[in-house]
């Protein structure tokens, strides 16, 4: 079987939300194709198979072109940056320079690639025990190295450099961490929290707000939707 059949039956077996391939369901007709796989699609097409060899030629400068085997291809791409081929032969979005970038609007302008040395680099120093969340600004989308697709509309997958998988799997202290109502750095599924579990004291409006006790008396919090998941709320302070 091919390598989406077994990450379907994989993730039915599973039985778990994190589940151990990003696959959609079978009924939204949408299914995800790693760079190895597209390395198999293309080189059932002799022009795309020639693109594929003139791009690992470098690696292997003591072969033809036409000698690079498929197997010749998965090794180099094993050593490139994720998303190499998908930037190449099927669209410029993350292949940009940073000057080209500039240029740019929306998903494009974000999205650039990252050779795996610097993402063990970057998600090592997010797991540095000296790692201060409140300094982490780096924007923007790096490419994961695969797709999704239903035949018509195609979807690159990332990961937002912004959201903290360190914070997320609760690798950092809490004491760290940014206000919960405040920011959303480690993602909104922990810090989508119901108010009246972060504000609990007039110490807590003190330190929240960065006020004095008597400023703290004129700030209001008016509950809106008070269920049991999360509660939206609004904050009056006449004189902050």
């Amino acid at each position: 079987m091919s390598a989406i059949q077994n990450f379907v039956l994989l993730n039915r077996a599973c039985g778990n939300r994190r589940v151990i391939a990003p696959l959609s369901r079978l009924e939204d007709m949408f299914i995800t194709l790693s760079e190895n796989d597209l390395v198999d699609i293309f080189w059932r097409d002799v022009s795309l198979k020639g693109l594929l060899q003139a791009l690992a030629h470098h690696t292997f400068p003591n072969m033809e072109k036409r000698q690079i085997t498929k197997a010749d291809i998965l090794i180099w791409l094993s050593n490139e940056e994720p998303g190499s081929i998908i930037t190449k032969l099927v669209t410029s979005i993350g292949s940009l320079s940073p000057e080209q970038r500039k240029k740019c609007k929306g998903f494009r302008a974000k999205t650039f690639v990252m050779t795996v040395p610097e993402m063990r680099d970057y998600l090592q120093a997010l797991r540095h025990q000296d790692f201060d969340p409140s300094t982490h600004r780096r924007p923007g989308y790096v490419l994961r190295g695969s797709i999704r697709t239903d035949g018509f509309l195609l979807q690159l997958l990332g990961f937002k450099t912004n959201e903290l998988n360190a914070v997320r799997y609760r690798r950092i202290p809490l004491e760290k961490l940014p206000r919960r109502i405040t920011s959303a750095v480690g993602g909104t599924d922990y810090f989508l929290t119901e108010i009246r579990n972060v504000v609990k004291t007039e110490q807590d409006v003190r330190d929240l707000w960065n006020c004095e006790s008597k400023e703290a008396d004129c700030i209001k919090i008016l509950g809106l939707d008070l269920g049991q998941a999360c509660c939206w709320s609004k904050c009056f302070a006449p004189n902050l």
